[in-house]
């Protein structure tokens, strides 16, 4: 197969991968980033196509905008995948944008000014060096600190991932390589160096394209799990399984005789924030008080969520004194909890129950009963007193 068969080739699998990554967005629109790696990989997609067209159109267009394109390309796929892996506040990206303006000024300077192949050829490969180095660091980085807040991943199959930070990290290798054995020839001309160039980049675009479709259906089996387990919006326990997990810490409480204690938590302003805000927000809201709530358990607590505004912490083996304990460290934490939405500040609101049973009062239905009863009371006491202040 000839350099230029192989070229065409390309820009004809790199086509029907766009349509691909376009149709997995579109089956999959609230999955973050994959919109910017489509849109990314499209880019690349039609630098290649002008590629195939060198010596039939001028050197402006097939050779300095096809790769200026290409280049281009990495940016909104490298913005695509810090989406993705929730790094949306890496500034690589960023860095990357700046560092593809200096290379494609550097890239017309060498085809239109003074013609190098091998010069421009050096310049587009650090450029995809760079680019591979950064893109293998926000995966990696973006899967460690996923499996930190998502029990699931730990436990599930990452294939695409780690296909993909291996593909970066052998092109930011292979690239180096190809380019000192570059010959000073147009791509489209018979030439072995080339030619293996060219199938690495064949490889490269197939692979991206396959290992982002397999971090998607990944992605949608994790959620999957979640979902059976755990409240999409705060990653606590839902209503079922929190009762499930919690008649067994129960049993085994009465069994050694232990007591248990339970935390009834109403957020009181969410209607508030959702009204103000949007109910979006208003779930971000929820979701930064669950966070905060989760750092002052133990391993063996069990938060669940139940109802829009409500949650429930178990605490197997914790008495009366050690609730209180627990209760006024997470009042001291969610008092400080403000919830930051650019230039406003949201106070958290909030009641919290606290009912502790012993041995053979040991009931989760008494308990929740209970701790209910006492989250009305809380709150109708605290009523009456906002109304004695105002009057």
């Amino acid at each position: 197969m000839d350099n230029a068969t192989l070229l065409l080739a390309l820009a004809i699998l790199s086509s029907i991968c766009s349509l691909a990554l376009f149709a997995n967005w579109a089956g999959n629109r609230y999955v973050p980033g994959l919109l910017s790696i489509a849109i990314g990989y499209a880019v690349s997609t039609i630098g290649i196509l002008l590629l195939t067209s060198q010596a039939v159109l001028p050197p402006i267009l097939s050779t300095a905008l096809a790769s200026i394109l290409v280049m281009g390309g990495r940016v909104p796929l490298l913005y695509g995948l810090a989406g993705f892996w929730h790094q949306e506040k890496s500034r690589l990206p960023l860095i990357l944008l700046v560092w593809y303006l200096v290379s494609a000024v550097g890239f017309y300077y060498f085809v239109m000014i003074e013609d190098s192949i091998q010069v421009r050829a050096a310049v587009f490969v650090q450029y995809m060096v760079i680019f591979f180095l950064m893109g293998a660091f926000i995966v990696m980085r973006g899967l460690n600190t996923v499996r930190r807040l998502r029990p699931n991943v730990a436990i599930s199959t990452t294939y695409g991932a780690y296909f993909l930070v291996g593909l970066f990290i052998f092109n930011a290798v292979a690239d180096i390589f190809f380019v000192l054995t570059r010959s000073s020839v147009a791509l489209v001309e018979t030439d072995s160096s080339t030619f293996f160039l060219l199938l690495n980049h064949f490889v490269t675009m197939m692979t991206i394209g396959f290992a982002v479709i397999m971090m998607t259906m990944e992605e949608l089996s994790i959620e999957f799990k979640e979902n059976a387990f755990f409240d999409p919006i705060t990653t606590a326990l839902n209503h079922r399984t929190f009762l499930e997990i919690a008649q067994r810490a129960i049993g085994a409480a009465r069994r050694h005789g232990e007591p248990v204690s339970l935390l009834t938590i109403e957020i009181t302003n969410y209607e508030d924030v959702s009204a103000q805000f949007s109910a979006t927000i208003a779930n971000r809201y929820l979701r930064h008080i669950a966070a905060r709530t989760t750092d002052h358990r133990r391993n063996e607590d069990l938060l669940g969520r139940f109802g829009t505004t409500e949650f429930q912490l178990l605490l197997p083996g914790v008495d009366e004194e050690g609730a209180k304990a627990v209760c006024d460290r997470l009042q001291e934490s969610l008092h400080n909890a403000d919830f930051r939405l650019f230039d406003k500040v949201v106070t958290v609101d909030f009641v919290i129950s606290s009912v502790t049973k012993h041995k053979d009062e040991l009931n989760l239905q008494s308990l929740m009963q209970e701790g209910e009863l006492e989250l009305f009371r809380l709150k109708h006491q605290s009523t009456e007193l906002s109304d004695y202040r105002t009057h």
